[in-house]
């Protein structure tokens, strides 16, 4: 008989897994809570807001001046400070300045509150750069909501401004003013804000007719709601200018509206693409001028992909969509096909051939051809240089 075991006490694992995922779930509530950072001198206010957003689910610091402000955020996390406008030494605006000019500090939401509504305050402290004022009886659910939708906007401005400063475009902000516009700098760029040095500096360049175009531009975008397309030149003549360089510059401007009278431009400077789009047309047409047949076939079909225009007129017809086998008699393909099986197996990247072509008409003259092999990552191809060896 076997001796008798004592029974498996199966829930204390159980139980240990629980508070394993109990521990788990703290953390990670912690981790995804607000973290409030509540800054006021007033004892009974410092540890009544404690309690309530607490209950709430937030994560609570406490700072009780200016320096110990400064010293959390440095060293902690902190989403939104709590500040108090009239209980916070040495004064609340100097330590809101004090925020924004910390590292990560400009977007910080800060949520300036007060015992009434005093207007001096709330003007001092949008000045010092707080992002909202609310004033007492504070409700406990609505001061939950409100900071946690100041949090959501403080994310959506970064995420903004991470995009605005990977774009390769120039980001500003217009505003209209009677029949004209003022023109800004997006603030993610410049925190100053005004019409900036550089925007003064490109609209003086511009000509009178590239401003009217913009204008107008301006006004169907914030009448119509419609994204907005303009292209225009500005020359910065010899002496230059330090960010776009000296001589004519092409610039492509993209307007949306961001309200009934303001909204945002994204200017990019496109004067290498249009170089190198003017360099393509003009070799295009210095091809298709050729008095040589070029001829452009597909690597795996050999059906003709382009053709130019010399070619054409010596077929007498169009020649889309042949093979370039129609275009050889037929006692002469088999030796096109060898040549083209040289630089198809990579035995050669050209090689000459001579035969004769025949025309739309059945005519058939001599040519002297060389054959290329083009391969990228758009796939392979031959080119045949044709001239006429009559």
């Amino acid at each position: 008989m076997l001796p008798r075991r004592a029974p498996t006490q199966w829930w204390r694992g159980v139980d240990h897994v629980a508070r394993k995922g109990r521990t788990a779930g703290r953390d990670t509530a912690a981790a995804d809570a607000l973290h409030v950072l509540v800054a006021t001198a007033d004892d009974e206010r410092r540890l009544r807001l404690r309690q309530v957003l607490r209950a709430r689910g937030l994560v609570v610091l406490m700072a009780g001046d200016g320096p110990s402000v400064v010293d959390t955020l440095s060293h902690s996390r902190v989403d939104l400070v709590l500040l108090d406008g009239e209980h916070m030494p040495p004064d609340a605006c100097r330590v809101c300045r004090a925020i924004r000019r910390l590292p990560g500090g400009a977007n910080l939401p800060v949520l300036l509150f007060a015992d009434v509504a005093d207007q001096r305050l709330i003007r001092r402290g949008f000045s010092a750069g707080a992002t909202d004022v609310v004033w007492r009886p504070l409700v406990d659910a609505a001061l939950v909501h409100r900071m946690r939708y100041l949090v959501r906007n403080s994310e959506l401005l970064s995420q903004f401004a991470a995009l605005v400063r990977a774009s390769p475009d120039r980001v500003y902000r217009f505003r209209r003013r009677g029949e004209g516009f003022d023109v800004l700098a997006h603030e993610v760029l410049v925190q100053s804000g005004g019409v900036t040095q550089e925007v003064a500096a490109v609209g003086a360049r511009m000509g009178r007719r590239a401003q009217d175009d913009v204008r107008e531009h301006m006004h169907r975008a914030l009448r119509t709601g419609r994204r907005q397309e303009i292209s225009f030149a500005i020359d910065f003549g010899e002496e230059g200018d330090a960010r776009h360089g000296r001589g004519r510059r092409e610039f492509e401007m993209r307007l949306v509206a961001g309200g009934p009278d303001e909204g945002l431009a994204f200017v990019r400077d496109i004067t290498a693409r249009r170089r190198v789009e003017g360099l393509n047309v003009r070799l295009a047409r210095a091809l298709d001028q050729s008095s040589n047949a070029l001829v452009i076939l597909d690597g795996e079909t050999l059906r003709i992909q382009h053709a130019n225009r010399s070619l054409v007129e010596s077929h007498g017809g169009p020649v889309d969509d042949l093979s370039v086998f129609d275009l050889v008699p037929p006692e002469h393909r088999r030796a096109l096909e060898d040549a083209i099986a040289q630089v198809r197996t990579g035995s050669g990247d050209e090689c000459a051939w001579s035969r004769m072509l025949r025309r739309n008409d059945g005519k058939r003259f001599p040519v002297d051809a060389r054959i290329q092999a083009w391969e990228d990552e758009y796939g392979r191809i031959l080119i045949l240089n044709l001239q006429d060896a009559t």
